[in-house]
């Protein structure tokens, strides 16, 4: 799991098939994906190891009240497959889910762990899976752990899913100013998220440097619908250093630098400008 994370840190918050298929310990190699099926069981682990959420794919995973519905394959209940991925459950034992964000190309949300399972729901049963430690020993029918549940299930699970998007979009720069160096790129809101147009899309994201994101979240700058930047008029007057001139102030007027190639995944100009008025309205 450190392998994984280090990959995914390194990358933007994701990982490719072929990395997961190359991990070696002692020299030994062991395949953290399988080839044709979502769920991987490797022969030297007494349980699974991972599985594949693909919100598009034949099987009816959800999300729900913080938890990942996940559904077991055709092979049936605690048989086949699924015998490690019962294992797994009973010893709760941390896994990776692996959200499809592409062909081969994968969104790590971990750790995670299966807290509950119900052989009647679906076709062949599901089962459900929390994220984050507290979830080794979390009892799903508990309010207090459903809502901490919800929390985590953003941390883990939507967030991380949303950053990999909005830099992939952004060729892994930032709008604002092309910072390029990924470890210090931040997938920002427009509407945000806990709003309700705050939708986890492209079109509500910017890709951002930390500098950036931080000063857009607290009004220091603006984007209007037209993607042209506005600092705030009182930071415009101060006089400070080079940070403050060339990091912010020289950005005042200038269009964004950096916007998805595709027409569709470009800044919501709805949005946009409903942050701008609030913008316009704190910075006055």
């Amino acid at each position: 799991m450190e392998y994984v994370e280090i990959l995914a840190e390194q990358s933007g918050g994701t990982v490719t098939r072929d990395q997961l298929e190359h991990f070696t310990v002692g020299g030994r190699q062991i395949k953290l994906i399988d080839q044709s099926r979502g769920i991987r069981n490797p022969a030297e682990l007494a349980a699974t190891i991972s599985v594949v959420h693909n919100p598009l794919g034949p099987y009816d995973d959800q999300i729900a009240d913080g938890f990942l519905s996940y559904s077991i394959s055709t092979a049936g209940w605690r048989q086949g497959d699924n015998r490690k991925l019962h294992t797994a459950y009973q010893q709760r034992l941390p896994i990776i889910v692996l959200q499809k964000l592409r062909a081969n190309v994968y969104v790590p949300s971990l750790p995670a762990y299966l807290v509950d399972e119900h052989p009647e729901r679906g076709e062949y049963g599901q089962y459900l899976i929390a994220f984050g430690e507290v979830a080794r020993s979390m009892d799903p029918d508990s309010e207090v752990e459903r809502r901490y549940a919800k929390k985590m299930v953003r941390h883990r699970l939507h967030q991380p899913l949303f950053r990999a998007m909005v830099l992939e979009a952004y060729v892994r720069h930032c709008a604002i100013c092309s910072l390029k160096h990924v470890e210090l790129l931040d997938a920002a809101h427009i509407v945000p998220d806990s709003y309700e147009r705050g939708r986890a899309a492209i079109s509500n994201g910017l890709a951002l440097c930390k500098i950036h994101h931080s000063a857009y979240d607290a009004d220091v700058i603006g984007i209007d619908a037209d993607y042209r930047i506005h600092i705030a008029e009182s930071v415009m007057q101060e006089v400070d250093g080079p940070m403050l001139r060339h990091g912010l102030q020289d950005f005042h007027g200038e269009l964004l630098r950096q916007l998805p190639s595709r027409t569709s995944d470009r800044p919501s100009k709805d949005a946009l400008s409903t942050r701008f008025k609030g913008f316009l309205r704190r910075s006055a």
